[in-house]
């Protein structure tokens, strides 16, 4: 199995359907990259890879549609639905336009403060904005309806991450393994967290768990331990796996 290095912001590794659950989420070890959300450290490497039942990328047809869909409720004098509402925010942050998605995912929370897919969509896009006190403050109030809901538990242990509050991500993300056992992602979190706490030995027991390759497990145990001592990680372990 190849473990691609990914340095860019992903949150929980299973994604919601309408506000239903989530969709398709990768089982075993074909897992999306979710330790991609250390911005910190780019260099480790991360289960790869979706199971063949995960749904593929919505194509522009789909997008269109929504689009579509959304303009005849509006057209039929109906308030569009949650879902609704959430395709086209969807639609908005692929296209970079944040300020108008902020506004649709907000909508949707004033309407219908149950929607637990608009807190964790909100949640990514404050961060992408380095809003984390805002990105803090919506996964909390998601986690106040949902308190065992794994993705905005791992959403929240990100945000911790970033502040270097180690302790409190691995409280989340043990949390977010703990109610979706059967996603690699969040135990790779976990596995993250042990290693910024000095915790080398538990770290590496569970990174055994997600990865395939010894090489790739010493690999990712010696980028987290440069970065608690604040070294380069480059230094301790060059980039693989490209």
């Amino acid at each position: 199995m190849s473990n691609p290095l990914n340095n860019q912001l992903v949150f929980g590794a299973g994604e919601y359907n309408g506000g239903r659950g989530r969709r398709g989420a990768c089982g075993g070890r074909a897992a999306a990259a979710a330790l991609a959300a250390i911005l910190l450290l780019p260099w480790l490497l991360v289960p790869a890879g979706c199971a063949k039942d995960e749904k593929p990328p919505r194509g522009h047809t789909d997008h269109a549609r929504e689009m579509d869909d959304a303009a005849f409720a509006a057209g039929a004098n109906k308030a569009p639905s949650q879902d609704t509402l959430y395709a086209l925010a969807r639609i908005l942050a692929t296209q970079g336009r944040d300020a108008e998605c902020e506004y649709v995912l907000t909508r949707i929370l004033q309407a219908h403060p149950e929607y637990l897919p608009a807190y964790a969509d909100l949640g990514e896009l404050y961060l992408r904005g380095n809003r984390l006190e805002d990105a803090t403050t919506i996964l909390s109030d998601g986690l106040s309806r949902a308190p065992q809901d794994p993705v905005l538990l791992n959403n929240m242990g990100m945000c911790s991450f970033l502040e270097a509050e180690y302790e409190r991500a691995l409280e989340a993300f043990t949390a977010a393994a703990a109610a979706a056992p059967r996603d690699p992602a969040y135990r790779a979190n976990r596995a993250a967290a042990l290693g910024m706490l000095g915790r080398d030995k538990e770290a590496r027991s569970v990174y055994q768990s997600v990865l395939d390759s010894p090489e790739d497990v010493a690999h990712n145990i010696a980028v987290l331990r440069a970065a608690r001592e604040g070294k380069a990680p480059s230094a301790a372990a060059p980039v693989r796996g490209k």
